[in-house]
């Protein structure tokens, strides 16, 4: 039996079963565990479509996640197959560095892993420039190098198989969103699609953040906001042949997203690239919210089988390109 055959028999996912492996990460100083899961019978090849997922646990193990929920892939990737809608598709999940699903400490160093470190630099704030640089700007924050110097290659020798733009997305939740965007930009030669639920573009105001543990709030901060902008901006002319997903509810958090979303439609939007924008009323920052729609934003990832233009009102139902919920703006 040759390599390829050894690891299609080893360790290629098959329907609802997930095929789980630590790296340790030199760049992190810390050790991930990967979650892989397919949504097809088929054994993993180059033609399958690959998506690296950030916030791992999230789509697995509601016992650890910050809000006591999960996406629920393995229903969502049946769903998917049940109707035809991804024919060879498979969810790379990175667990994040929140191990306990809680805590001030693990949720910096997340926070820190998946803030764009290049985005620093469009901070006009001296004072939160020089929090970001002293918190934020360390190397074992570089998730973005862990991706692309560490975790693709991995998978690569894992699965045998060659992983560029052609057959490699990333999504991501809130801040999962975030990097994931900034990871597809950077390196556009390595990643054709970027899928961001619910994408955290406010940042965390500083005071507020040390006062978490005693307020349980996090208020966001215009002038990071105003410097992720900035940075995503630079990118336009990378968007050549990309596909954008991002939406966003107008609970919570989420209230807060519509304006900067809204420009970094104009500014990513292109005759040649594949751009989604939705607003989702009445939901919010949170897995329940996610859950309903990841189906439907993989599925138009792949196939653009969706309307990615107006508001839905969201009911509780997964939205979907014969959906009546979805009107024009």
């Amino acid at each position: 039996t040759d390599k390829r055959s050894q690891a299609e028999a080893t360790h290629a996912p098959k329907l609802s079963a997930v095929a789980s492996f630590q790296i340790r990460s030199e760049i992190l100083d810390d050790e991930r565990t990967i979650h892989v899961m397919s949504s097809s019978d088929v054994f993993l090849n180059d033609e399958t479509q690959f998506f690296i997922a950030q916030d791992g646990r999230l789509f697995f193990d509601e016992t650890t996640t910050f809000q006591g929920q999960s996406l629920e892939l393995s229903a969502i990737l049946k769903e998917l197959s049940t109707l035809r809608k991804t024919a060879n598709l498979a969810v790379v999940a990175v667990n994040s560095a929140n191990q306990s699903g809680q805590g001030f400490l693990d949720n910096t160093k997340r926070y820190a892993e998946y803030f764009p470190k290049n985005a620093i630099d469009f901070i006009d704030n001296p004072f939160e420039r020089l929090g970001y640089r002293l918190i934020v700007d360390r190397k074992k924050n570089n998730y973005s190098r862990f991706v692309v110097e560490e975790l693709i290659p991995t998978l690569e020798s894992e699965f045998q198989i060659d992983l560029n733009q052609s057959n490699l997305g990333i999504v991501g939740m809130s801040m999962g969103g975030l990097i994931g965007l900034s990871l597809m930009l950077e390196h556009p030669d390595i990643f054709g699609s970027s899928i961001g639920l619910s994408t955290h573009w406010t940042g965390i105001n500083f005071a507020d953040y040390l006062l978490l543990p005693i307020r349980g709030y996090i208020g966001p901060s215009d002038s990071t906001a105003q410097a992720l902008i900035a940075y995503f901006e630079q990118f336009k002319s990378q968007m050549s042949r990309k596909t954008v997903y991002v939406d966003y509810g107008d609970l919570g958090l989420d209230a807060h997203y519509e304006p900067y979303a809204m420009r970094l439609k104009k500014i990513l939007e292109t005759d040649d690239s594949r751009l989604c924008v939705l607003k989702f009323e009445n939901e919010g920052h949170e897995p329940q919210y996610w859950r309903k729609r990841l189906a439907s934003a993989l599925s138009w990832a792949q196939h653009g089988d969706i309307r990615c233009s107006g508001i839905f009102l969201g009911n509780g139902e997964s939205f979907s390109s014969t959906s009546s919920n979805v009107s024009g703006r």
